[in-house]
């Protein structure tokens, strides 16, 4: 390894901003998986790269990133591939001349092949479950030992947090079932009218076999209240089974042994479509939405009409699951709820890592108070368990809490007019200029409710990853304002 090569404090703070990605975003594995890859990019020079995490059969997860953005789908691993070779000994490659290299390319057309690449396993503890590699098609320098290392670090990162998640989601990569409900997750608290209000629509409809569509920003609670959908009816003795629609449903789930319960979509917007008609089928035949047969509960933070529209989500399908819809709000719609929930949290994780704290500092309940939570209540609960094993003293403070800035999302409300009235140039009230104002303005706002999370901040904004580089750029949109 070059020893005149170092972490940059740039590096540091990307790393950080990885981590606070990742805790913002927990239940969502396709965020991760870009959100690393982001970063593989930020440490290592190179055009494009990837991410393939090892679910068995043809659901294995493939997330790449590149001049066209990113893409992610579900591939099976070939044998004699790099893939597999790492995946089987547990060991980077880097090849520098792939032309040159008898073991994966003999026979392959120079043309086709990239210019240099390096693959690295994906570790949790010893296991190898997944390898990322690195590509260049044309310019930047060999790769070496260090960019190795780089990447082998970020291998076992991403490979222990990626178990984490898959343990807390799923059964078997797929399907997450609760045998007795009633020792899941508790149910949300708040004592603010709107989730009041939810609360007993709730109550009411969950005697139904009706299918319900929950509606709702990441992190606001919707697999919450789809468990209390199952614990208030009839079925709350029967399975509740979670299929995370980001693998697609799964064909080999035996009905029979949920019959009687409640099937929980969760994200129903990313089922492809031949998942889409397997589900329809189920539930004109009526094995799902039926009295004694299943029910469907579904969640969505996108707007599943605008997918109809795109052609990448059934219309029948839609109908299907709409029948009653219910919204939950953002928790800056609720802000009544902040503290009490963040007591609940606090109360939750210090019998679960042992500690000491008793409560939050006044300062620290301001902050709380008035910081726009962009994650929901998943990100509170994420920031309080962070800030209760961080603490060292009684009361957790101000700076027990590493991750949200709500001084910075105060700064990008500020208005257009505002901006505008500020330029240096008063005399420029032509429409170009406000138009660049407006879009300066409405960019960085999203990139903040995304946590500058250019991936995510591109799907809110339909347009290519790469062009919000570039109209971070072109812009001069930087973090803190400035």
């Amino acid at each position: 390894m070059d020893d005149g090569k170092f972490v940059s404090l740039q590096s540091l703070k990307s790393f950080i901003d990885l981590n606070n990605k990742i805790n913002y975003n927990f239940d969502d594995v396709n965020a991760t998986l870009v959100s690393v890859l982001e970063q593989v990019m930020a440490f290592i020079r190179c055009g494009s790269c990837s991410i393939l995490i090892s679910r068995g059969r043809s659901k294995n997860l493939l997330a790449s990133l590149g001049p066209g953005g990113s893409q992610i789908k579900s591939v099976e691993i070939n044998e004699g591939s790099i893939a597999s070779w790492v995946m089987e000994h547990g060991q980077s490659v880097l090849i520098n001349s792939p032309s040159t290299d008898k073991r994966f390319f003999s026979g392959a057309n120079p043309k086709s092949l990239p210019r240099n690449l390096l693959a690295s396993p994906v570790r949790f503890n010893e296991d190898c479950i997944g390898i990322i590699e690195v590509f260049n098609s044309s310019g930047h320098e060999d790769f070496d030992n260090y960019d190795i290392a780089i990447l082998e670090l970020l291998g076992v990162y991403a490979g222990t947090t990626l178990q984490r998640q898959f343990l807390s989601q799923q059964k078997d990569g797929l399907l997450s079932m609760c045998e007795n409900p009633s020792q899941g997750e508790p149910f949300l608290i708040g004592k603010s009218p709107i989730i009041k209000e939810i609360e007993r629509t709730v109550d009411e409809i969950a005697g139904t076999d009706t299918s319900v569509l929950i509606s709702g920003e990441s992190g606001s609670g919707k697999s919450v209240f789809a468990m209390r959908l199952h614990l208030k009816s009839a079925r709350r003795d029967r399975p509740f089974v979670r299929v995370n629609c980001a693998f697609g449903a799964e064909s080999s789930v035996d009905l029979r042994n949920v019959a009687g319960g409640t099937v929980f979509l969760d994200e129903v917007g990313r089922l492809p479509l031949e998942d889409q008609d397997q589900i329809l089928r189920l539930m004109r035949d009526g094995t799902f939405g039926s009295p004694g047969g299943i029910r469907v509960v579904a969640s969505t933070k996108v707007n599943l009409e605008t997918l109809v529209q795109r052609g990448v989500f059934r219309e029948d399908l839609c109908y299907r699951l709409n029948v009653l819809p219910l919204n939950i709000p953002p928790l800056r719609k609720h802000t009544e709820d902040i503290i009490p929930l963040a007591e609940f949290f606090l109360e939750k994780y210090r019998r679960v890592h042992k500690k000491s704290v008793e409560g939050f500092t006044s300062g620290a309940l301001s902050f709380m108070e008035n910081y726009s939570w962009p994650g929901n209540v998943a990100e509170l609960r994420n920031v309080v368990e962070r800030a209760c094993m961080l603490s060292v003293s009684k009361l957790i403070t101000v700076e027990d809490f590493s991750g949200p800035n709500p001084k910075a999302r105060a700064d990008v409300g500020s208005s257009v007019a505002a901006r505008i009235e500020s330029a240096p140039n008063q005399n420029d009230r032509s429409l170009r200029t406000a138009v660049g104002e407006f879009k300066r303005e409405y960019v960085t706002k999203i990139l903040a409710e995304e946590n500058w999370n250019q991936s995510a901040a591109a799907r809110t904004l339909d347009v290519q990853r790469t062009y919000v580089s570039k109209l971070i750029a072109d812009l001069g949109i930087t973090r803190d304002g400035r």
